[in-house]
């Protein structure tokens, strides 16, 4: 049975993989020709994308950690 914790981790690789996308697309020809301001957003949204995994990635830690507490 999947539990929350599965879901969080199976979230966690996917967001991983989208910031790996969004970041390797900064590094093309594309990006380049983007107006300034698309170029600002797309950042932002990485940046916060960032702050997600980092705070899903502590979650995930914490209840890893905890389990045994939690059940």
């Amino acid at each position: 049975m999947e539990t929350f914790i599965d879901r969080m981790v199976e979230e966690e690789e996917q967001l991983k993989e989208r910031i790996a996308k969004a970041r390797e697309f900064t590094l093309t020809n594309n990006f380049e020709e983007l107006s300034y301001t698309e170029k600002y957003l797309l950042k932002e949204q990485i940046k916060y994308m960032l702050g997600y995994y980092n705070c899903l990635q502590a979650r995930i830690d914490y209840y890893k950690q905890n389990k045994k507490e939690l059940e």
